[in-house]
């Protein structure tokens, strides 16, 4: 990967951050990056992608099991996208 595109991964990265943290008030996250291990650097078909998990609740029980969120993050997050609030 180029540096111009560096950079424009890091400014997505930190506007998503900033749209995170204007939306669910500031909450604590772990972020990842995945990459591809040094065997698999041919793969035509994996891409590098951020994995951002905010810590929204204390999970337990059924929420653990399925590995679900809030029901209307996402709802709430396609408003942000959209210029609302």
């Amino acid at each position: 990967m180029d540096a111009p595109l560096y950079a424009q991964a890091a400014q997505i990265l930190s506007d998503t951050l900033a749209r995170i943290s204007r939306v669910l008030g500031d909450p604590p996250y772990n972020y990842v990056i995945h990459t591809t291990s040094f065997t698999d650097a041919d793969n035509e078909y994996y891409h590098w992608h951020f994995e951002i998990m905010p810590k929204l609740t204390k999970v337990a029980g059924f929420e653990w099991e399925r590995g679900s969120t809030s029901t209307d993050s996402a709802g709430r997050g396609r408003r942000v996208l959209e210029g609302g609030k």
